[in-house]
């Protein structure tokens, strides 16, 4: 059973190829991740044996935005300007009356859409999150799936416990 989730690690790590990250080797003291920028320098991780079995939660940031999705353009970036950005902003996650994720806001299309247009109108609804419970390796193969940057980590109700990002294997 182990060695299988490690044989699925590695799939799924090394379908990274489009982000440039993939295991270089596996040995007694953990996993050596390396990713290779468009300038060819490296950096690389040490992950220990169980790290791909721990919850997702622990490698989670706590500080992000959000934003309602009644706010128009200018109120998002109003406050967005008033309350600050987290650590590192990839997408903009909007949420409801109930604080339940229902929609992303790229920042590109943050920043060109129309400033009187609201976020309902201009966020992608369909968002693909990952479940609180998850693993590491489960989000390994969320990114590998899907492809982005960032993925919210939410809660049976989708209330955002947190962001992940693809540098969480990287240095």
């Amino acid at each position: 059973m182990r060695e299988n989730s490690r044989q699925r690690a590695r799939e799924f790590l090394l379908a990274f190829k489009s982000y440039n990250i993939y295991v270089l080797h596996h040995n007694a003291s953990g996993r050596t991740l390396q990713f290779v920028g468009k300038d060819n320098e490296t950096m690389a991780k040490r992950l220990p044996d169980d790290h791909l079995h721990k919850p997702v939660m622990t490698m989670a940031r706590t500080d992000f935005p959000t934003l309602h999705k009644e706010l128009t353009i200018q109120q998002a970036l109003d406050d967005i300007r008033s309350h600050g950005l987290g650590d590192k902003i990839v997408y903009f996650y909007v949420v409801d009356d109930n604080d339940a994720l229902v929609g992303v806001v790229p920042t590109r299309r943050l920043l060109s859409s129309p400033l009187h247009e609201k976020l309902s109108n201009v966020m992608i609804d369909k968002v693909a999150a990952i479940p609180e419970k998850a693993t590491v390796l489960e989000a390994c193969e969320a990114f590998a799936m899907y492809k982005l940057l960032a993925f919210p980590v939410v809660n049976k109700t989708r209330h955002i416990l947190g962001v992940v990002d693809v540098s969480m294997f990287t240095d």
